[in-house]
């Protein structure tokens, strides 16, 4: 396991309840892509065929670096108005797969990268397993994974209505055994949302090699 002390400041995705989805989606209109994301794509660089799923794709920020970078990009998200929202901007690139869909209801094309980047704790902790397996099994070996997960410390975790699946340190090493961990980052840290709210982050950020 590589050094677990490093901190980051990212911004997850926000919560149901304060603001509208379509809103939040306007809100992130110009942000770049993350540099997770062109270390995913790097380590990738073996695999016989670019295909990425973005799982949980919000506005999708990715879908223009990765198809810049050749990969043919099967996007979904449960929020339909994250679907509607990316297909205003991207509905006309062939190479660009939208879908509403949640995490264990879409059926994974077998891909060479997965992107799960500040959307997975939205999953419910009752489906997680499902959609853990899922993920992973879409992956070859060498396939890459880049993931953020939910800390129990994050103020979200607290907070019953979201349903947000959560874990400690050592549950999220232990759905990664399966995987090369070839970047780790915890955040555990006071901040704020994209609306200015306050909240305590707590998370794990990884970019792994499928055994």
């Amino acid at each position: 396991m590589p050094d677990t002390s490093k901190v980051t400041r990212t911004s997850p995705a926000p919560p149901r309840s304060h603001e509208s989805w379509r809103d939040f989606y306007a809100r992130t209109e110009g942000f770049p892509h993350r540099d997770l994301t062109e270390q995913a794509v790097a380590l990738a660089a073996g695999q016989p065929a670019k295909i990425a799923v973005d799982a949980g794709c919000g506005s999708g920020l990715d879908i223009p670096y990765l198809r810049s970078q050749g990969y043919t990009v099967y996007s979904y998200d449960a929020e339909a108005a994250a679907i509607e929202y990316c297909r205003e901007r991207y509905g006309d690139d062939p190479g660009v797969h939208l879908q509403c869909a949640s995490f264990v209801d879409y059926r994974h094309p077998r891909a060479s990268l997965v992107l799960a980047h500040r959307s997975l704790f939205f999953c419910p902790p009752s489906q997680f397993a499902a959609a853990w397996e899922a993920i992973t099994e879409c992956l070859p070996a060498g396939g890459v994974l880049s993931v953020d997960m939910l800390g129990v410390n994050d103020s979200w975790a607290r907070e019953p209505a979201l349903n947000v699946s959560a874990f400690t340190q050592r549950e999220v090493e232990q759905l990664l055994v399966p995987f090369d961990i070839q970047l780790w980052q915890i955040t555990d840290e006071p901040g704020t949302t994209l609306q200015g709210l306050a909240k305590h982050w707590h998370f794990f950020t990884a970019v792994a090699c499928k055994r």
